[in-house]
């Protein structure tokens, strides 16, 4: 989930962007533009790699993140005692100053929006950050998703602790690819870990960054599948570990039956007729691609049911690991019947309407995939009905 920058002239840009005539963040160790793309990034020599900044960067501002802030006419983050020496070399524009008061902010305020009750309390308050000592990948998530939490409580510094937030979560996702080579029994917690609040964050962007976006909702969706995709590769490799460890309190009403209950009566009509429209263009589409939508109408189901028996949203957020990875593939064609279905599980995201990460993102992607597949055709509209109305109420 890159950062967008305003455009301006890369006179120091990687290799691989200046071959691909693209203009380059300049970021360290590798720019955004190739780690989106899995690419070696590659400097040439007259780039200086000592503190994350351009030789041009620090011959303007000194290095500091305080002083490029105060020459772009804005005031510093913090009052910082650490000004001159940023504590990494990643192009993470924070000081030890500012790392303490994120940490602080995670473990006063910040990880308890994250959890479902007391039980789970301890994980995200204790267990987490202890797991986060020992794995520097998962420091980087803890700051990136605390920084995002204080940017959507501090409107006059949103964007700068956005800003921050991204490059934390671009340092931890190259430390989290290198640690997925090697999936051990000392770095599963903290692998699953680093996925939970990794989707958290891509949860969290399009609603925190709204003036300036980083992301669409529909392109945060696709992120947060491929995301979770991963995390089912994590518990698979090591489910028991995780499952009855430390972390066992997150699983706690995982395997509740809720085929006992039946569905709320408006959530079962808009099932049915979700499954009659896949049934109408069943004709025209080869069985493979009728079984996925019907299979993941069924799973939609299964998570509502779900929600109304104890209002846990780990299925709310877990819903893409249930799904075939096939349904993905046919959203990003435009498949409108795909569409439809994220439509309605849009109207499922609504019950994080509540939380700051979640807020409006279940709204936003009900809108904007309704003018997308009523765009195709407008006889798409009637199919819709149900979830935009109930993204009304909500809001």
């Amino acid at each position: 989930m890159p950062f967008r920058r305003p455009h301006s002239k890369s006179r120091f840009g990687c290799l691989s962007c200046k071959k691909r005539r693209i203009k380059c963040g300049e970021e360290l160790p590798s720019c955004q533009n190739c780690t989106k793309r899995h690419l070696d990034c590659t400097y040439s020599q007259s780039r200086t790699f000592d503190t994350g900044t351009s030789s041009q960067e620090r011959s303007t501002s000194g290095g500091s993140p305080a002083n490029c802030e105060q020459q772009n006419g804005t005031q510093p983050l913090l009052p910082s005692l650490y000004g001159q020496d940023p504590i990494n070399k990643l192009g993470i524009a924070a000081t030890r100053l500012q790392e303490l008061q994120l940490m602080f902010h995670y473990i006063t305020a910040t990880c308890e929006t994250m959890t479902h009750g007391p039980e789970d309390m301890e994980v995200w308050r204790t267990a987490i950050p202890l797991e986060a000592v020992k794995h520097e990948f998962l420091m980087d998530g803890l700051l990136a998703l605390s920084s995002l939490h204080f940017a959507f409580q501090n409107p006059d510094l949103r964007w700068t602790y956005t800003e921050i937030a991204v490059q934390y979560q671009n340092s931890g996702l190259r430390r989290f690819n290198i640690a997925l080579g090697g999936i051990t029994e000392d770095n599963c917690h903290a692998l699953f870990a680093f996925s939970l609040i990794i989707t958290i964050l891509a949860f969290a962007l399009p609603t925190v960054s709204f003036d300036k976006p980083v992301l669409s909702h529909s392109e945060s969706l696709v992120s947060i599948f491929e995301l979770l995709h991963g995390v089912g590769l994590i518990t698979r490799t090591t489910e028991e570990s995780i499952k009855n460890g430390k972390f066992e309190a997150l699983f706690r009403h995982a395997h509740l039956d809720t085929m006992e209950v039946a569905p709320d009566d408006e959530v079962a009509s808009a099932m049915l007729k979700l499954r009659e429209r896949a049934g109408n263009i069943a004709k025209y589409v080869e069985p493979d691609r009728y079984q996925v939508y019907i299979s993941s109408i069924e799973s939609l189901e299964i998570n509502f049911r779900c929600v109304a028996i104890h209002q846990y949203l780990g299925g709310v957020v877990a819903w893409p690991v249930t799904v075939s990875e096939k349904l993905l593939a046919f959203f990003k064609q435009g498949d409108p019947m795909a569409q439809l279905i994220f439509i309605h599980y849009g109207v499922l995201l609504l019950h994080i309407h509540h939380r700051w990460w979640g807020r409006d993102f279940g709204v936003r992607l009900i809108e904007s995939l309704t003018a997308s597949i009523c765009a195709i055709d407008s006889e798409w509209a009637c199919w819709t009905e149900w979830a935009t109305r109930t993204a009304a109420l909500v809001t």
